[in-house]
């Protein structure tokens, strides 16, 4: 399964949307690729799979405060973020 790197950026969401916002963006997103919809185009269930792999990350507050706190884990800056936040938490840099 391919690493998802920004889910709030897939589903078009900010960091502090809560549920109802998360739910909503899916349902838009999900609509303009949904494998049922779109049964002849490959690319739309591939893109489909990413944006419910992104919800699935961050649908509940409790998925999204773990996501913040997993150690090593900067969605946006890729591996050289994950260093960084390695060592800002060894350090406790904020």
């Amino acid at each position: 399964m391919e690493e998802i790197r920004d889910p709030y950026n897939i589903l078009g969401v900010s960091p502090d949307a809560d549920d109802r916002e998360i739910k909503q963006a899916f349902r838009k997103k999900s609509f303009t690729c949904h494998p049922t919809l779109f049964h002849d185009d490959p690319d739309k269930g591939a893109e489909f799979r990413q944006i419910k792999a992104a919800y699935d990350m961050i649908d509940t507050e409790i998925k999204r405060r773990g996501l913040k706190n997993r150690v090593g884990v900067s969605l946006r800056k890729g591996p050289e973020g994950a260093q960084t936040s390695y060592y800002r938490k060894m350090f406790r840099v904020e």
